[in-house]
């Protein structure tokens, strides 16, 4: 068995975002119009955390789908290289990777806690040079999230998942898998918050290169980790920022 550990090199990204939805007109706490239902404290949490800029990495996919695809075109590609009378150089790097995800999510009776299933197709594509590298990268997630105070969200679930990359006129690599991941969710204050993931995948690979009748099967476990610190600025922390827009710097890795 062996276990690849895959690390994105740290980045800061930063983003200038405008709206009545970012000015964070008033905190969640404050609660419906008077005559409504007080809203429950998961939901609340939820609107705490949405409004910090939490939310939206947690139900992203993108970094976890584009990790996956370059792993299974790294793999066919070092397949390629190494196959008796094939190119040793010449290869080049480049991927654009969609990726659309879907959640529906159940509230539970305690009004803190959800059931959430998601589904998520990641699709690498490969820049055309000596291998062309096409593939689909189908998940199903199904995790417990609570709330525990307005600040905090913890998640647990599983996953299945299955990539398939496709080497055009080549070979081919699929890999099916199943694991863990375990989410938590936590805002400092109203300036600082921070997201930390952490997922075990159990797989198998399957690499066939049918011009040399080259195939090869193997243990493929993969451990995955994401962290990100988020930060919210607005005009009265920046007195350069224009009335309504707030600054998100983001530094992740």
């Amino acid at each position: 068995m062996k276990i690849r550990t895959m690390l994105s090199c740290g980045a800061i990204a930063c983003c200038l975002s405008a709206g009545a939805a970012m000015a964070q007109d008033g905190p969640p706490e404050a609660g419906p119009p008077p005559g409504m239902p007080p809203l429950p404290p998961g939901l609340l949490a939820q609107i705490n955390l949405g409004r910090a800029g939490l939310l939206a990495s947690f139900y992203s996919h993108e970094q976890w789908g584009t990790t996956q695809g370059r792993i299974g075109q790294s793999r066919s590609t070092i397949a390629a290289a190494s196959a008796p009378g094939g190119p040793t150089s010449g290869f080049e790097d480049g991927s654009t990777d969609p990726v659309v995800s879907l959640s529906v999510q159940k509230a539970l009776p305690d009004g803190k806690s959800y059931l959430c299933v998601k589904g998520t197709l990641a699709l690498p594509n490969g820049r055309v040079n000596l291998i062309e590298q096409d593939g689909d990268n189908p998940s199903l997630f199904i995790n417990y999230m609570t709330f525990p105070n307005p600040d905090t969200m913890l998640s647990f679930g599983v996953f299945t998942e299955q990539l398939d990359i496709d080497e055009a006129g080549s070979g081919s690599e699929v890999r099916d898998g199943y694991g863990i991941r375990a989410d938590v969710l936590r805002k400092f204050n109203d300036n600082w918050v921070a997201l930390a993931r952490a997922e075990y995948s159990w797989g198998e690979s399957d690499i066939r290169v049918p011009a040399i009748g080259f195939r090869h099967v193997q243990d493929d476990d993969r451990f995955y980790a994401q962290a990100e610190l988020i930060g919210t600025f607005d005009r009265d922390h920046i007195a350069a920022l224009p009335e309504g827009w707030v600054l998100r710097p983001v530094l992740g890795g």
